[in-house]
């Protein structure tokens, strides 16, 4: 199975990722108006175009991952444990040790075909 090489907007994603992209989301249109905030000042707060974040509230996939993240820190929507800069140094640290303790990349492997020689 190779990388896709669609277009974004043609691009099949699995049902768990839609969801999960529709849930972040909302939870971002909700920390926007617990602020207080109106999709224009939440867009122009972190340097994107209005039509951008409503994509981004609706759970379109199109949009990069960068812009969802940084809507998420001027919003205050904590992805990993409470978003302070010293738990998510920690967060850094332990998945850097997490990281060294496995291999630093692993091979496909190659088919051995079927053993039935019982």
């Amino acid at each position: 199975m190779g990388v896709s090489t669609k277009p974004i907007s043609q691009r099949a994603y699995l049902q768990t990722t839609r969801a999960t992209a529709k849930l972040l989301g909302q939870r971002i249109r909700i920390a926007r108006l617990r602020r207080g905030w109106s999709e224009t000042e939440a867009a122009e707060r972190a340097h994107v175009a209005r039509a951008t974040l409503q994509k981004i509230e609706r759970g379109e996939l199109s949009v990069a991952a960068g812009l969802v993240l940084e809507l998420c820190s001027v919003v205050g929507l904590a992805i990993f444990g409470s978003g302070s800069p010293a738990e998510t140094a920690g967060q850094l640290d332990r998945a850097r040790l997490e990281l060294a303790a496995l291999p630093r990349r692993v091979r496909a492997r190659k088919s051995q075909g079927i053993d039935d020689n019982f």
